[in-house]
């Protein structure tokens, strides 16, 4: 992996728990709760299901928007039999959005090749994908 995923979507498993994780995908789903936020996010090899807390600010997070996220492999409370990763979730801190408002599901490319000088990072680490287009073909 890069510096900027360590991790695929969807290689992440029980035994994984308590690991720090990068994961870069799109997003396919958000259910907001009120105090918490969950995402399921995805790439080319899985799912994993992502918690936001409340303080945190994804107002610019909609599905189909490519992101990479920094957190905390937890167990989930409420497993879910039906993918490979469901007995964990990832407790994010850190997001960053890599598509810019009016360009969903373009940019992961950017969020996750930056390490290997195709895209372009900010010095924070973390990819600048809002000032690329989507790249067809």
């Amino acid at each position: 992996m890069s510096k900027y995923r360590t991790n695929n979507c969807g290689e992440l498993r029980i035994s994984d728990v308590g690991k720090t994780v990068k994961l870069a995908g799109w997003v396919q789903t958000i259910r907001n709760l009120g105090a918490m936020k969950f995402i399921d996010l995805r790439d080319e090899d899985g799912i994993t299901q992502v918690v936001v807390s409340a303080e945190m600010d994804l107002k610019d997070i909609v599905t189909e928007c490519a992101i990479g996220v920094t957190g905390t492999v937890i167990e989930r409370a409420s497993k879910n039999n039906k993918i490979p990763t469901g007995d964990i979730e990832i407790e994010i801190y850190k997001s960053k959005n890599c598509s810019s408002r009016n360009d969903t599901g373009g940019n992961l490319y950017d969020c996750t090749t930056a390490a290997e000088g195709r895209g372009t990072q900010n010095t924070d680490g973390w990819c600048d994908g809002t000032k690329h287009q989507r790249r067809d073909g």
